[in-house]
């Protein structure tokens, strides 16, 4: 088994801008990205051409760096967050801007990673900001705001529970809001065994069985969160050779992959721990992973300003 190169997209537009984010459509015919420029691209897939852009200057996101993109399981929005201490809603469809949510009046703050429920009537957003925030879309209100300590660096919805897992620099947690609670309600904090470690990315399996860590010392960390808490890992994939900075797992089964800070992507069993390939293509790290909706291909996002499209041969 080995990671095919399919092809390239290049976003270099000056000299020091580098992909910060990708997302692919649900229907897998766009992948957007954002750069350090402030600049969302827009991709169709099958030719590998841009046929898309927002300007940096079209909305107050502008003024900062996009961390952060993402689109809706249901195909209707598409979500972008980043320096300024705000977010912005888009009409997928159009690209129209729907609302922009003023997360933080008095200071601009980088919101480092949004995500969608998978339900599409909510979004999670975390930052530099010592908190996490839920919004309701069709309201467009906050609903719950969650003080904690630290830059947050990744959020993601449990697939089938009202399950929240979030992390950063100094520790992963996974909170429980209940089926009942719509996250309005405090939720419960789970006991997971991290060994007091900081983390860049977190993910869930597509069937919600398992959650995936990646780890400030150079390994990737996966749970069994079907069985009852305390959770500990029960794999420990520890090859990096670098820092591991993002994380995807295959829409359908138990694969997984990683990238690092030393350029490497990895392709995990994420049941066995087995490796079963790994490229080290891109010239920087990797920033970003992301499957299609199929699984048939993934995209990798890298701070040497390429993109890659990728598929397991």
């Amino acid at each position: 088994m080995k990671l095919e190169q399919i092809t390239e997209l290049s976003e270099i537009v000056r000299p020091m801008v580098s992909i910060r984010s990708i997302a692919f459509s649900p229907n897998n015919n766009l992948l957007a990205s954002s750069s350090s420029d402030s600049t969302i691209k827009f991709w169709d897939v099958s030719t590998q051409k841009e046929i898309a852009q927002l300007p940096s200057n079209s909305i107050t996101y502008g003024r900062g760096e996009v961390r952060s993109i993402a689109f809706s399981s249901n195909g209707e929005f598409l979500a972008i967050c980043g320096d300024n201490g705000g977010l912005a809603l888009f009409k997928a469809s159009n690209l129209q801007l729907i609302t922009e949510f003023v997360l933080q009046k008095r200071v601009k703050l980088n919101e480092s990673c949004v995500a969608f429920s998978p339900c599409s009537k909510y979004l999670a957003v975390v930052g530099w900001n010592n908190c996490i925030r839920i919004i309701d879309i069709e309201t467009k209100t906050l609903i719950q705001q969650l003080r904690v300590q630290g830059w947050l660096h990744s959020v993601a919805f449990h697939p089938n529970k009202k399950l929240l897992a979030i992390c950063s620099g100094d520790f992963t947690r996974l909170l429980d809001f209940e089926d009942t609670s719509a996250y309005q309600l405090p939720p419960k904090k789970i006991p997971l065994n991290t060994n007091n470690l900081g983390s860049n990315s977190v993910t869930f399996s597509s069937n919600g069985k398992f959650l995936a860590i990646a780890s400030y010392d150079d390994a990737v960390r996966v749970y069994n969160i079907d069985k009852k808490p305390p959770y500990s890992p029960y794999l420990v994939c520890p090859e990096h050779r670098g820092s591991p900075n993002a994380l995807a797992w295959h829409p359908q089964n138990d694969l997984f992959i990683s990238g690092d800070s030393d350029r490497f992507i990895y392709l995990w069993n994420g049941v066995s721990g087995e490796l079963l390939a790994k490229n080290n293509s891109h010239l920087k790290q990797i920033s970003c992973l992301e499957w299609s909706s199929d699984g048939q291909i993934f995209a990798s996002a890298s701070r040497d300003r390429s993109i890659k499209i990728w598929q397991i041969v």
